[in-house]
């Protein structure tokens, strides 16, 4: 028996005890004190009996209330690295043999495990195995990979007798069941849940003629991690997409029609909203779908107006009481606005009626960088859009000498700055009147310099 079987065979044995936290502990005990004797004679060297304890699953990770957040269980990073580190000649010398591929892979998705003793080992493992093989030999080795994650989010392709898929001929209960435990808990978590990490490193390793060859078996993978239920997932699914665009270039991805498909499945992030998500999580992931859809506009003139309307409006009707969420709304809408020119006035009266809605709320003067934040935009706008300042500016004022007032009552010294810069705004707003809006002007001035009741 070889010294790696002996080590997986006692593995395995200590892998019943429960609690889980008693087994693993029992191992890491086992790995210290093991002394690796290797047989003179001349054995096989498949390593792949050691994967079950090296491929990093989803119960390797507590997650912190199913948000991008999550702490590594370092039990099971230090079982696999004891591991590593008991084998490492032998796996310096093998793993660039065929058997011990699946190996490899692991150790490339280890890289994407923040855990400093993985980072160092797996890349330059790596690494260097890979400058030592021909060419030939990477293009087999990355079409593995390639073939090996396909068949991770493979769906069931058994067929019966008659040529339907098994799936079919459930009866409905249990296709229900299976297909909403397919939904919420796919398979590939339980094998390799950082295969995601594996995939981008062969996309970043094509080149725009190499990725055509491979779309076949990268686009379906990609789309199934994109539109994954877990916030985390979908990350590292719109960094694929980024990947992939990066490397083929929007004419291909218009061209095969891929492009559309991913104009929908981008513009579903507007739909994760707290309280489904916290604020933060959902922020960051519609921050980035935007900048990934934000590539496509010239190839679909529409694409920014639905931006607006189906994106941003939806952030205003459905999470107007999440800070982090506004803030991203407005910033987006200043992006739309640069992109449109001219085409945003069609949409300035209901970004300045948001805006003004919430210049005016006072319990903003207990958020100061956010109300200064939301004045800043306002004057953004006012600036490019002056020659429209007349047509908004019973409202302007109203909300700047509301906001103005609030400020003084709550009498913060944090809100000196917002109570300068509604000051300045209101002088430009005074210079861009006609002879007769400034009666109003003159009109609420006063309220201005009045102390508040």
């Amino acid at each position: 028996m070889q010294p790696w079987e002996q080590v997986v065979k006692k593995l395995n044995a200590l892998e019943h005890d429960v609690p889980e936290q008693i087994s693993l502990q029992k191992q890491l005990d086992f790995l210290d004190g093991f002394v690796l004797k290797i047989e003179e004679e001349k054995l096989s060297h498949n390593l792949t009996a050691l994967l079950p304890y090296l491929s990093p699953k989803e119960k390797w990770i507590n997650f912190e209330n199913n948000e991008l957040d999550f702490e590594i269980r370092k039990p099971y990073c230090e079982r696999a690295y004891r591991l590593l580190s008991i084998f490492q000649e032998e796996i310096k010398q093998f793993v660039k043999e065929k058997d011990n591929w699946e190996l490899l892979l692991t150790l490339i998705s280890l890289r994407d495990i923040k855990y400093k003793p993985f980072e160092v080992y797996s890349v330059h493992i790596v690494d260097n195995t890979l400058a030592l093989i021909s060419t030939e030999e990477k293009e087999d080795f990355q079409n593995y990979v390639l073939d090996y994650q396909s068949s991770l989010f493979s769906r069931d392709d058994r067929l019966t007798g008659q040529g339907r898929r098994y799936a079919y001929e459930l009866p409905p209960e249990k296709f229900r069941q299976d297909q909403t435990a397919a939904l919420l808990e796919p398979s590939w978590k339980s094998k390799n849940f950082f295969i995601p990490g594996v995939l981008h490193w062969v996309i970043s390793n094509q080149n725009r003629f190499t990725i055509r060859d491979r779309w076949h078996k990268v686009i379906p993978s990609v789309l199934r991690i994109l539109n994954d239920l877990n916030p985390m997932v979908k990350q590292k699914g719109l960094m694929l997409v980024k990947s992939t665009l990066d490397v083929s270039g929007i004419e291909f991805l218009i061209h095969t029609g891929l492009a559309e498909i991913l104009r929908e499945d981008l513009m579903l992030f507007y739909t994760f909203l707290p309280p489904r998500y916290k604020a933060e999580t959902c922020s960051s992931l519609i921050n980035f779908s935007f900048h990934l859809l934000i590539q496509f506009e010239k190839e679909m003139p529409d694409l920014l107006d639905k931006l607006f309307l189906d994106g941003v409006m939806y952030i205003f009707q459905f999470a107007s009481d999440s800070i982090p969420m506004i803030r991203l709304a407005f910033l987006e809408c200043m992006h739309l606005m640069k992109k449109l020119n001219h085409r945003f006035l069609r949409y300035l009266t209901t970004t300045l009626d948001q805006l003004c809605l919430r210049i005016e709320n006072p319990l903003l003067c207990n958020a100061p960088e956010f109300l200064l934040f939301l004045l800043e935009t306002l004057q953004s706008f006012l600036k490019v859009y002056y020659y429209r300042v007349s047509s908004h500016h019973a409202q302007i004022l109203i909300s700047l000498v509301s906001s103005y007032r609030n400020c003084a009552h709550t009498n913060l010294k944090e809100l000196n700055s917002c109570k300068g810069l509604i000051t300045e705004i209101l002088r430009f707003v005074e210079n861009n009147l006609t002879e007769s809006q400034k009666l109003d002007y003159q009109a609420v001035i006063p309220l201005v310099e009045r102390p508040p009741a």
